[in-house]
């Protein structure tokens, strides 16, 4: 048995009494409310909003330890969104908002059934240093009463007019977005647009300028979605032969712009091999403090 499994069984124990003994923050009510007859269970991001709040750094990366503490609320979040959404979120930019708390939240789920317990403690957990790729966006659950993936998400998003939608949709992952620590609004799923799309420009882990081979590498979700932007980019100013990365100068801010300038005559290509998980890691030097010279505890 493996990841979230070996946690419910041979850790769960242990994550529950920090829970009890109030290790675990308090947040609101749980998600899901009684269901009544002929009503469907009431669905909000309450549990989401604790699980990021509590996981996720700003740097958007994850404590694997604050993870493993709130899974349970993390379940009941999944478990929610596997119900049939209300009319409200089936449209318009609540439905964005919808699709990308979703995304984060499946993208947690899926790290987390690699959590491992961190030098053999069961009070301590981390994540390994990537994930493959297949297994992130074809893990199969249900959302809004339907099967699904973390790559159909993706291709919905992809539909929408702003490609960035897409590009920066939210993962615990380096293929996507990086992590708010908040769920997304309909009011602001559209208007964090320009400063996420910046963040992921600039992060080396997710957009990798790769001058041994002269490439832009980018994730696959903005490789999907960017296609045209060459081609837009040189009808708008009378241009020939733009490449990716001069294309996406219009979006960017200065710092942005900078980071690509010495990218401008390399080919684009979609980043290959496994994800790169964003996990909170450990020193050498933070290791030897927590677990002492120990050779079980890593370098």
């Amino acid at each position: 048995m493996n990841g979230i499994g070996n946690i419910l069984s041979w850790s769960f124990a242990a994550i529950l009494s920090l829970i009890v003994a109030g290790c675990a923050p308090h947040g609101n009510v749980p998600t899901l409310t009684a269901a009544r007859a002929g009503n469907p269970v009431a669905i909000t991001f309450d549990d989401l909003a604790v699980v990021l709040s509590a996981t996720v750094d700003q740097a958007g990366r994850v404590d694997a330890t604050a993870l493993a503490v709130n899974l349970p609320r993390l379940k009941r979040q999944v478990d929610a969104l596997a119900g049939h959404w209300p009319a409200t979120a089936h449209a318009g930019d609540a439905r964005l908002a919808w699709l990308c708390n979703a995304r984060a939240a499946w993208s947690l789920w899926v790290i987390a059934e690699h959590l491992r317990p961190l030098g053999g403690r069961g009070d301590a957990f981390e994540l390994p240093e990537t994930i493959g790729t297949n297994v992130l966006l074809d893990r199969r659950f249900v959302l809004d009463g339907k099967p699904a993936t973390l790559r159909d998400i993706d291709a919905e998003l992809a539909r929408e007019d702003d490609f960035r939608l897409a590009a920066t949709a939210p993962c615990a992952t380096d293929l996507g977005g990086k992590l708010s620590r908040r769920p997304f609004s309909a009011e602001e799923v559209r208007s964090s647009l320009r400063r996420r799309f910046q963040d992921l420009i600039r992060d080396g882990d997710r957009v990798v300028i790769d001058h041994a081979d002269r490439r832009l590498r980018v994730p696959p979700a903005l490789w999907r979605v960017a296609g045209d932007l060459p081609e837009r980019y040189n009808k708008r100013f009378n241009t020939q032969e733009a490449s990716l990365a001069t294309a996406l100068g219009p979006y960017l801010d200065a710092a942005a712009r900078r980071r690509l300038a010495g990218a401008t005559d390399y080919p684009a290509a979609p980043r290959r091999g496994p994800a790169g998980i964003v996990a909170v890691r450990l020193s050498p030097l933070e290791r030897r403090k927590i677990f002492g010279p120990c050779v079980s505890c890593g370098p």
